[in-house]
């Protein structure tokens, strides 16, 4: 008979997926504890500077404006 051997095996098979899932828990387990550890903001920060309302229509303007010049 002619056997062919293709380097596989079950052993082979068990094996490589063994050390595929060890490395996803390792992965998957590092993952979920970086994400708790960040902290997150409770207020926004301050402006340095105080807030002013602006016209719409005179901001669209200089906008075209400025567009127009850069060469848009």
């Amino acid at each position: 008979m002619d056997e062919r051997k293709t380097g596989y095996s079950r052993r082979t098979f068990l094996k490589s997926s063994g050390a595929l899932l060890a490395g996803g828990m390792i992965g998957f387990a590092s993952g979920d504890a970086s994400a708790r550890s960040k902290p997150s903001a409770d207020a926004p920060l301050a402006l340095p500077w105080p807030w002013s309302k602006i016209d719409p229509m005179e901001a669209g303007t200089r906008a075209y404006r400025i567009y127009l010049k850069a060469g848009g």
